[in-house]
């Protein structure tokens, strides 16, 4: 199993904790608000993660010319 799926695994195991724990902590009157920046910061983290593996994906390896130096 690769890096990534484990790493997706993993964090699919914490987010319903994490946000029981904004809830938990969380006035009711900006509750929603705290759990709405919780989901943000996600959305933004698996974009970044998507865009990293695209890059890994299209981008060649430049390990070979760099050992043959």
């Amino acid at each position: 199993m690769g890096r990534e799926t484990r790493l997706g695994l993993g964090t699919a195991l914490v987010y319903p904790t994490l946000l029981a724990a904004v809830g938990d902590v969380a006035e009711p009157s900006w509750r929603a608000s705290a759990i709405g920046a919780v989901a943000a910061i996600s959305a933004t983290a698996a974009l970044t993660v998507a865009s990293g593996l695209v890059v890994a994906l299209r981008m060649p390896s430049h390990s070979s010319q760099m050992r043959a130096a």
